[in-house]
């Protein structure tokens, strides 16, 4: 498979069967992140892996958490709904992979750099077959995954395993769909935005 049609296959599952992984499958995983690439090539990242119980214990905090905040009027009807589901999906997925940043560079940079080893990861797991979810909604119970979690610097969590397919595919824009013209007259005249 040419690596433009994985990259264009890799999509968002919310529904995820068992897989049993083996060592080899995770530190696969965890080479794709190590690959990726980074501000001042710092790799300022650390990742957990859980499973099991623990993951289910991550998921009964997080709900609790993004509960309370709702019932507070933090997290809109909508935004509790996502996190509700997402925990329900935490409950089912055979693994996460939960990432932690270290303070290094700025806010910005820790930002893009974990999400160029986030899509490291998507992109292996695809290449072996596997579905994932990205899950940023975690950071709604930062506090409270850290505290259960004994680790500061909580940036996102990936989930791992075998796709439950819907036949669902998401759309994706055309290249000249995502073009802006640089100011004055120099422009890519190869592109056309599409009208």
């Amino acid at each position: 498979m040419e690596l433009l049609e994985e990259i264009d296959n890799r999509r968002s599952c919310r529904s995820l069967r068992d897989h049993r992984f083996t060592d080899e499958e995770v530190t696969l995983l965890l080479r794709a992140a190590c690959a990726a690439p980074s501000s001042k090539n710092r790799q300022a990242w650390k990742i957990m892996p859980a499973c099991g119980r623990d993951l289910g214990l991550l998921a009964d905090v997080f709900e609790r958490a993004v509960d309370d905040r709702h019932s507070r009027g933090l997290l809109s009807d909508g935004e509790h709904a996502g996190c509700v589901s997402t925990a329900r999906i935490m409950r089912e997925a055979p693994l996460g992979l939960i990432v932690f940043t270290d303070p290094v560079g700025t806010v910005e940079s820790r930002q893009q750099s974990v999400g160029a080893m986030m899509e490291s990861m998507c992109l292996q797991a695809e290449h072996m077959g596997l579905s994932t979810l990205w899950v940023c909604d975690i950071l709604d119970a930062r506090e409270e995954c850290e505290g259960l979690l004994h680790q500061e610097g909580l940036s996102a969590m990936l989930l791992v395993g075998e796709g439950k397919d819907d036949g669902r595919r998401a759309m994706h824009k055309e290249p000249g769909e995502v073009i802006v013209d640089f100011p004055g007259e120099h422009r890519l005249e190869r592109f056309e935005k599409n009208e």
